[in-house]
């Protein structure tokens, strides 16, 4: 199960697994962040809106509170376990030889009965060779939109 601190955002113990599999949002690899899809045709329809390369992202509930999401680009496996209630987030990438092996111990660290920050997370991932953000406000909300976790 995932539960998040007012101070400190804790990965935890339990049952933890997807609950939820929506329909999917839009990344914009270019600019780095999500894009509702009806935002992107109708910019795309009347010319307003400069994308970068656009790939599907299927957001995924862990619980009511945190969603991840992962796509694949140019021999590269990207996630994001993003907070919904804070709108923070941790993002990783590996080679895609490299993610499975990432994605296990990702996964691992999710459903322990031990407590892990983001930033916990990323240090452990990073060490295993993930390249890792950090961050908050700026990668969109269509995943935590798409699941009814924020207007």
């Amino acid at each position: 199960m995932i539960r998040a601190a007012l101070i400190v955002l804790a990965v935890t113990a339990g049952a933890a697994q997807a609950l939820t599999s929506a329909a999917p949002c839009l990344w914009d690899l270019g600019n780095q962040r999500q894009v509702m899809p009806d935002a992107f045709a109708a910019a795309m329809a009347d010319g307003s809106g400069e994308y970068g390369k656009i790939v599907d992202i299927h957001p995924i509930a862990w619980t009511d509170t945190f969603v991840d999401f992962e796509w694949r680009d140019s021999g590269r496996t990207w996630l994001v376990l993003h907070h919904c209630p804070t709108d923070k987030y941790l993002m990783w990438s590996a080679d895609d030889a490299e993610a499975a092996l990432l994605r296990a111990q990702y996964t691992r660290m999710i459903e322990s009965d031990l407590e892990y920050t983001l930033a916990q997370m990323g240090k452990a991932l990073r060490k295993q060779g993930a390249v890792v953000a950090l961050g908050q406000g700026d990668i969109g909300r269509c995943d935590c939109k798409t699941l009814g976790f924020t207007n």
